[in-house]
This record gives structure tokens, C-alpha cells and sequence, in this order.
């Protein structure tokens, strides 16, 4: 359900903006109307954040393109996005009055929607009737996940008592997005949780110990998990083993992707077990 709170409002202003290394800079001319709310607006409204934030409640930038030839940009608006208004007093007197968001009363967030419809694996979403493919996505920005499950772990070691030495899961990236020189370059670090259901999972035990975790990172078209600890509680029955997800480190704020291979490819992923017997 949408948030009631959160709406486009009315347009203020716009620009045409072909990104640019050479100018990381974004103006947007807005519209005198906007700028006379602000010399008509009571006194109040400017005595402090918490009442200018009645006055104005925020800014939504949204970028629109045109035949689906776009681009993903990010800005660094901590620090220098700013709204300045120019005006001049009867006497012909120039100022300026200039809103910042470098400040910890501000709020910041993304929202980001996706559509499937047109890919060429949307039947295959949310879908485990479906023959496996040999390659599964990751997306970040509240994208796509993908799903490791391992059903026959226990067997491995049926009526053995192990102590799990290591347990590392290697994750591969197809060929073609294994440098970060490409194009599309793959996601630079991943989370692994365990599955409970469509609602709910866990950061795995081997990451909760450590409140600095941030993922595991992409090095040489690889992603290394050391998972032993989630590996003996499986196999002791301590835990159901219904599957890891994996997804990508600050996906609010990230828009990559990685490309994956799955068991069923010719270079799959693969779990290394270390133990030793009791």
C-alpha cells in the first residue's frame, strides 16, 4: 500500500541533463511561483528546522527519458545540494536566500520501482516450478535476489558426528561481467542471509558477530563466503536448511547488478567443506 505521505506534488521545475564527468553538477531553474511562497510565507515558518519543515516539506527529484535510453546517476546531496532564491526589494536591492540539506535533521531516501514485464526471464520470477537456469541476477535498489538452496547437505554426512572445520561458498560471475572495466560492472559486494520464508531471514551466524560486516566483496569475477558455522548448525540440526539469499551490500543506495552461475551451468557455483569426524 502506498505511503499516503509520500506524493509527487505539484511540478516546480525541470531541466534537460546529459550526464557528464566533466560537470557534476545538476541546476534546475525552478518556477517564481515556488519563490513566492517563500516571501509571502509567515514570519514563523523561519524560527527554526523543525517549523521551516512545515513550510516545506521536501523536494522529489524523478527523471523521465525518452525511448528507454536513460542512465543512473547519483549525487552527493550531504554536502552541496542547496535551493537559492534570487530576488530584489523595491529599491532594486539584490539578495539571496539559500536552503541546504547538509544537516542531520534532514531526511534522504531513494524510491526505485522496477518492471519485468518486457525481460526475458520475468516468467521465471518468484517461480521454483520453473527449470533452473544457468545463470541467476542480482539486482540492487530493491531489485532482484537470488536464491542458493542446498536440500541434500545433510546427507553428505548422514550418520557421521563432524566438526566443521570450513565451509566456504563460492560464487562465480559469468564471463562477460567479471571486470569492473565492462560496461555494467558487477555488484561490488554481497549479503548472505538464511531463508525462512518470504518474509523473513537471517544474516547468517558467521556475520552476526561482527557489527561492522559489510558483505562480501568481488574480487576476480568471485564471491567468497565463509559460511562454516551455518553449515555445522545444518547439519547438527540446529537449523532448517530452506536456503541463503543472497542480495547485494547497500542496495538503497546502489543501482549494480551482478550476473551469477548457477548449478545447472558449466562453471557453477560450489560449497567446499572442510570437517573432520568425531
Amino acid at each position: 500500500t502506498q505511503n499516503p505521505d509520500l506524493y509527487e506534488g505539484e511540478l516546480i521545475g525541470s531541466a534537460v541533463y546529459t550526464p557528464d564527468k566533466a560537470d557534476s553538477t545538476l541546476r534546475i531553474p525552478l518556477n517564481t511561483s515556488f519563490g513566492y511562497s517563500f516571501i509571502f510565507a509567515d514570519d514563523s515558518y523561519f524560527e527554526s528546522t523543525e517549523s521551516f519543515h512545515d513550510f516545506l516539506k521536501g523536494i522529489m527529484l524523478r527523471s523521465y527519458t525518452e525511448n528507454d535510453d536513460g542512465a543512473i546517476v547519483s549525487f552527493d546531496i550531504t554536502n552541496d545540494f542547496k535551493i537559492t532564491l534570487y530576488f530584489h526589494d523595491e529599491a532594486g536591492t539584490s539578495s539571496d536566500f539559500t536552503v541546504t540539506a547538509n544537516s542531520s535533521y534532514n531526511v534522504r531516501f531513494n524510491m526505485i520501482s522496477h518492471d519485468y514485464s518486457s525481460a526475458n526471464f520475468a516468467g521465471e520470477i518468484d517461480d521454483d516450478t520453473q527449470p533452473q537456469d544457468s545463470v541467476s541476477y542480482i539486482q540492487a535498489g530493491g531489485g532482484l535476489i537470488s536464491r542458493i538452496k542446498i536440500p541434500y547437505i545433510k546427507n553428505l554426512l548422514e550418520n557421521k558426528k563432524v566438526a566443521v572445520n570450513r565451509a566456504e561458498l563460492i560464487i562465480k560471475t559469468v564471463p562477460e561481467n567479471i571486470s569492473f572495466e565492462y560496461e555494467y560492472p558487477a555488484i561490488e559486494g554481497l549479503f548472505a542471509t538464511n531463508y525462512v520464508n518470504n518474509d523473513t531471514s537471517y544474516l547468517i551466524p558467521d556475520y552476526t558477530s561482527s557489527v561492522s560486516y559489510l558483505g562480501e566483496s568481488y574480487e576476480d569475477g568471485l564471491y567468497r563466503f565463509d559460511i562454516t558455522k551455518y553449515i555445522q548448525d545444518v547439519i547438527s540440526g540446529n537449523t532448517e536448511s530452506n536456503g541463503i539469499n543472497i542480495y547485494s551490500v547497500n542496495e538503497s543506495i546502489n543501482v549494480g547488478r551482478s550476473i551469477i552461475t548457477t548449478g545447472k551451468n558449466s562453471d557453477p557455483a560450489k560449497l567446499i567443506i572442510t570437517y573432520t569426524e568425531l
